[in-house]
């Protein structure tokens, strides 16, 4: 069996530094206000990540943390404010910020959020005004696997809906999954009414 890759990233100052480990769930750029307030750019480049695959591997008592809200958990270096992830336990995702992976080979696939944009860019990738249907099926599948209240149960139990009906009809289950997706993480970006902000 083929060892998985590493790829190594450190904060401004190299007092901290870190590792992920595999593949990202997904990758691209977030237009939203949150993250461009928060990295003082037009556009944010994420990579998303199980949080099993992040180490810390040097510097962990110079890791800050500032909390929006509870949906999002922003680390930086305490000694030279460079930033370095945002953990999403709602998703049971870190996003690892690319500009933090020096040796990464980012490829990413769509941009998220554009409704926001203050940068318009032609590159030819998806530009969607939320969250795309293809990325909201890696990120089910993540908060599936790490259940932490009643919403991300009932996604639990439509994957496990999705799978055992896939030699039935998998399009058409398929189908529901992303419909049911789009409006359950929709709700939880407060992209549609009843949800809370990041």
């Amino acid at each position: 069996m083929p060892q998985e890759k590493t790829f190594k990233g450190r904060c401004f100052c190299g007092a901290v530094e870190l590792q992920v480990t595999g593949g990202p769930v997904a990758a691209g750029y977030c237009h939203c206000a949150s993250c461009r307030e928060w990295s003082a750019g037009p556009v944010n480049a994420f990579t998303l990540w199980p949080p099993s695959a992040l180490s810390i591997t040097r510097g962990l008592e110079h890791v800050g943390t500032y909390n929006k809200t509870e949906r999002s958990a922003r680390k930086w270096c305490k000694r030279c404010g460079g930033h370095l992830l945002t953990e999403h336990p709602h998703w049971g995702l870190v996003d690892v910020y690319a500009a933090v992976l020096a040796d990464f080979p980012f490829e990413p696939q769509v941009h998220v959020n554009y409704a926001e944009t203050v940068l318009h860019l032609h590159d030819g990738l998806p530009k969607q005004q939320d969250v795309p249907k293809d990325q909201l099926i890696k990120v089910l599948y993540w908060i599936a696997l790490h259940p932490t209240d009643g919403e991300d149960s009932a996604i639990k139990d439509l994957w496990a809906l999705k799978f055992s009906n896939d030699a039935v009809d998998p399009e058409q289950t398929r189908e529901r999954a992303a419909i049911y997706g789009v409006k359950l993480l929709g709700r939880l970006l407060g992209k549609l009414p009843g949800g809370p902000s990041l």
